[in-house]
Order: structure tokens, then C-alpha cells, then sequence
């Protein structure tokens, strides 16, 4: 159970702890599991008495989504001011994902899963907001296309892969990981650009290898698994 927070704290104290217990509940038990009893029980209060500091279920998670988004949009802007070389700007988009992800883990949480339960104006600028983060990281894969340093990708499908492989990696491994949050992120990105390869030259020989279906045993008899039901 939270820890009920002092009735002493200014009104602004109480809503931010109000939406960081919300952020738990809905972290656990999803947006539709967790109710307004369940905030306030967390309290003591009745649940009429939550709405002297925040709105409707719905508002409160709004406000988690949309502080996660700012968190994430100005990072964006900070790596965008720097106007970076496309690999450090990378490296910089997963640095700070990973920075808001590790001080805010329920309502990053939040944000990745219960999005899908906003409607109306807040779901409207959730995708205004989320098309601003994807264009933002596609612009920079597609000025390293240009510049050579990526080969021809679609930047698009490239950009949802790595951010949605990050945030799943981080959560399994990164909360847990004794190397500091930036370099858990640049590691990230060296796996992601250099792959597993020791050497360079490796992956020239690697490609002289022709590899069929009897290459191993758990490939043999693929072709007759592979549209069952």
C-alpha cells in the first residue's frame, strides 16, 4: 500500500502525490481496474473529496500521458538545438527516453499501455504529440541517410523499431542494471548499429554462408509450421 502523504502539503503537493498514486494503481491494475475509491482509499478520503485537487479519472490520466510527452518533447527539442551528427543524436533521443523511463516508471508505464483509453480533444493532442516525437527521430534517421552514415532505410518503420525496443529492453533489463542510465542507452544504440559482430570483417564471411532449412534442427520441417493455426 502507498504511503498516505501528510494532510500538511499545499494543494499542488497533494494533487502531484494524488497523480503519482494514480500512476501506481493504473500501473497495476490498468486504467479501467483501478477506480476513484481505489485513489482515495489510498488517502483516507472519500472519493468526492479527490476532486478538491484533480478532476475526473479520465483528466488524471491525461495529465500522466501528457507529462510524459513533455518530458519526451523536450528532450527532442534540447537534441534538436544541438544540431548533432545523426549517430550522437540518436544516442541522445535514447538517453533521454531512458532518463524519463527510470525517474517516472509507472507513468511511463501508464503512458505506454492506458494511452489507449484517452478520447476526444486529449486523445487529439496525444497523436499531435506523438507524430511531433516520431517525426522528430525520423528527420534525424533520414539526414543520416543523406549524409552516408545510414544505409537507405524506412526511416518511418526504422524509428517505431527503436523506440518501442528500447522502452521493452529498458523495462526487462535497465531498472535492474548497475551501468549508469547513459550508457545503458549507448550501448543500446552500438547494438543496435554495429549488431553482435566482433569485427567488421566477420560479417563478409558471415554472408558466404548459405543457410537452408536442414541448416539446423530446429529449422527442419519450418515450411510445415509456419501457417499452422
Amino acid at each position: 500500500m502507498v504511503a498516505r502523504p501528510r494532510t500538511t502539503t499545499s494543494s499542488i503537493e497533494q494533487a502531484t502525490r494524488i497523480i503519482d498514486v494514480a500512476a501506481d494503481l493504473f500501473a497495476a491494475k490498468g486504467f479501467h481496474g483501478a477506480s476513484m475509491r481505489d485513489i482515495a482509499g489510498q488517502f483516507g478520503l472519500n472519493p468526492g473529496n479527490l476532486y478538491v485537487h484533480i478532476g475526473s479519472k479520465e483528466q488524471i490520466l491525461q495529465t500522466i500521458v501528457d507529462f510524459v510527452l513533455g518530458e519526451l518533447e523536450q528532450n527532442l527539442r534540447e537534441v534538436q538545438a544541438l544540431d548533432a551528427d545523426p549517430i550522437t543524436a540518436v544516442k541522445l533521443i535514447a538517453r533521454g527516453r531512458v532518463k524519463v523511463h527510470s525517474e517516472h516508471p509507472h507513468r511511463f508505464a501508464v503512458y505506454k499501455s492506458e494511452s489507449r483509453h484517452l478520447t476526444g480533444d486529449a486523445l487529439r493532442n496525444f497523436i499531435e504529440s506523438r507524430t511531433i516525437l516520431d517525426r522528430g527521430l525520423q528527420d534525424i534517421l533520414e539526414r543520416g541517410e543523406k549524409l552516408g552514415i545510414f544505409r537507405e532505410i524506412a526511416a518511418p518503420l526504422a524509428g517505431y523499431a527503436f523506440v518501442e525496443n528500447l522502452d521493452l529492453v529498458f523495462a526487462k533489463f535497465g531498472q535492474t542494471s548497475k551501468v549508469p542510465l547513459h550508457t545503458f542507452a549507448d550501448k543500446y544504440v552500438d547494438y543496435l548499429f554495429n549488431g553482435w559482430l566482433a569485427r567488421p570483417e566477420c560479417g563478409s564471411r558471415a554472408t558466404d554462408v548459405t543457410v537452408t532449412h536442414e541448416s539446423t534442427p530446429s529449422a527442419r520441417g519450418l515450411e510445415n509450421t509456419t501457417n499452422s493455426p
